[in-house]
């Protein structure tokens, strides 16, 4: 049987192996093309944390969590697997711990006391439930899953892709092996690399973020799982009753070497005792038993099971009062006193209140963008907008016919729109600063913005002034905006050959006709029923 033992927990690293890969996988394959076949976005789909507070903010059932209620059924059958088995950022923190072993201090295997902090992740958890009750939505913040995300995708990806992209240009040169480096960069391209340098607001906050999480486990192994994730702490809740436990048969010597080899601490007593909620399912303690028995099995019986640290009265209250005082900190400030509409953000958009609500920061949509201009929101939104995605239309337009976004968001933030619906959307309006722009401060003709407009009816046109281009003598021909016409795209401003700031500027005001407001308004109704939206009195609803 000792042979056996081992191999439970070969395979738990290599499923997590396979688990990892995937998520990189899909992480890669949000780009263009993005192929419906591909779920892009099924683990964060597949977080019971997200899926609560997402439901809670919108006050809607989303439908396109169904995952994150499998992940839940799966949790009550046989514990945390999900986190053991399943979660990148897991099998990530695991990695990191490895290199970080040496540094680790070990805890004395004979004590019984949880640490102080540990019901920290509880009070994250309840205090973000009761944000999200009054449509304040910061889960996204500390869900792993978004952590992972936004790692990999906006941290991690911009230099991987340089690097990748300069050792093949190098080995290009060098004509090193031609045949092989061609195929290689050809593949590449195809596959794994950006047809542009992807550049990321914020990319560096989110790679502090993640190593100030890694380096947590010099500390304690696996701190963030054991001390600090509310996804944790909710699966903590449900496997309490999981079918599947830890079992100690008789014949145990308290050794104690499976509490010194748990990385949950989940081992208590003289080795005999289990907090349910707390163990992983990671087998390490049936690989180290010496006597092999340390088991698993369906039971009911409670006798080996232990009460993990929670929360106290006096925790739990102090946390619903944390969630509730995080309601007016995040909305009472400079910028929301501006006006609500004050950002550029993705087409289908049609209310920030609901946005904001339903929007988890994962930075899907940033990634998904082909022309990088979608980009994590600042402090210049106030705390409630912070990484939320807007368009910045000097770094990137958005492209006339792409619909990747919409696509990829997990909540439905951004309605799935067609294209011909997407089309139609109003995302702001264009404006021209006279003081800069060349017809109208130099009297000299430019046409650059009224070409690359990509409105079939033109939302810039040129108009004659009478006078002449002081340089080639022609007729000078000033720019005006069609704001019934002027989708706010962006790509006047993109394109405008002025250094700096352009002198056409896309702001977020939307000046459609009522006649276009009414088709606007139903197209977008019927785009994102195909999402499974309905809108609500006040709120949107998935159906």
């Amino acid at each position: 049987m000792s042979s056996k033992r081992p191999t439970l927990r070969s395979t738990r690293r290599t499923i997590q192996t396979v688990f990892l890969a995937l998520f990189l996988y899909l992480v890669l394959r949000t780009a263009e093309p993005l192929d419906f076949r591909v779920p892009v976005n099924i683990f964060l789909r597949s977080s019971p944390f997200l899926a609560i507070t997402a439901i809670l903010s919108t006050r809607a059932v989303i439908t396109l969590f169904v995952p994150a209620l499998a992940v839940a059924v799966l949790t009550v059958a046989f514990g945390r697997v999900f986190c053991g088995w399943i979660c990148p950022f897991g099998t990530t923190v695991d990695i990191c711990d490895r290199f970080l072993a040496r540094s680790r201090r070990e805890k004395d295997a004979t004590t019984d006391i949880q640490p102080r902090y540990h019901p920290i992740k509880y009070a994250l958890l309840i205090g973000l439930v009761v944000s999200a009750v009054f449509g304040v939505g910061f889960a996204g913040w500390f869900d792993p899953i978004c952590i992972a995300t936004r790692t990999y995708g906006i941290a991690l990806y911009p230099y991987a892709n340089f690097a990748l992209e300069k050792a093949l240009d190098g080995s290009v040169r060098a004509n090193l092996f031609p045949g092989f480096v061609s195929w290689l960069d050809q593949a590449a391209h195809q596959s794994v690399l950006s047809f542009k340098q992807p550049v990321y607001r914020a990319h560096v906050l989110f790679l502090l973020a993640f190593v100030g999480i890694a380096l947590l486990g010099s500390v304690e192994r696996r701190f963030w799982c054991r001390h600090l994730c509310p996804l944790g702490a909710l699966l903590d809740v449900l496997s309490r009753i999981a079918l599947l436990r830890r079992r100690v048969r008789d014949g145990c010597t308290n050794c104690l070497r499976c509490q010194r080899a748990c990385k949950m601490s989940a081992i208590t007593g003289k080795g005999e005792k289990t907090f349910r909620g707390e163990c992983i399912e990671c087998f390490t303690c049936n690989a180290v038993c010496p006597e092999g028995v340390s088991t698993f099995a369906f039971s009911k019986d409670k006798k080996q099971g232990a009460r993990s640290a929670c929360l106290t009265r006096r925790g739990f209250v102090w946390a619903m009062l944390g969630g509730l005082v995080a309601v007016p900190v995040s909305r009472v400030n400079f910028s929301r006193n501006q006006g609500l509409l004050r950002f550029i953000r993705p087409p289908g958009v049609a209310d920030e209140e609901e946005f904001l609500a339903a929007c988890i920061r994962c930075g899907e949509c940033v990634k998904v963008c082909i022309t990088a201009g979608l980009q994590p929101v600042l402090l210049e939104g106030g705390i409630e907008a912070l990484w939320t995605p807007k368009l910045v239309p000097r770094v990137g337009y958005c492209e006339y016919s792409c619909t990747l976004c919409g696509r990829a968001c997990p909540t439905g933030a951004i309605p799935n729109l067609s294209r011909d619906v997407k089309q139609d959307m109003v995302l702001g309006t264009a404006f021209f600063d006279r003081s800069r722009c060349i017809p109208w401060a130099e009297n000299r003709n430019c046409a650059v913005c009224e070409e690359v407009c990509p409105t079939p009816t033109k939302s810039i046109v040129l108009r004659e002034t009478g006078l002449n281009d002081e340089v080639t003598g022609k007729p000078l021909r000033r720019p005006y905006v069609r704001q019934d016409v002027c989708i706010g795209c962006g790509l006047c401003e993109n394109k405008c050959p002025l250094p700096g700031q352009a002198a056409v500027i896309v702001g977020a005001v939307r000046y459609p006709d009522e006649g276009r407001k009414r088709l606007l308004r139903g197209r977008a109704r019927s785009g994102q029923r195909r999402l499974g939206w309905r809108r609500g009195a006040g709120r949107g609803r998935m159906g």
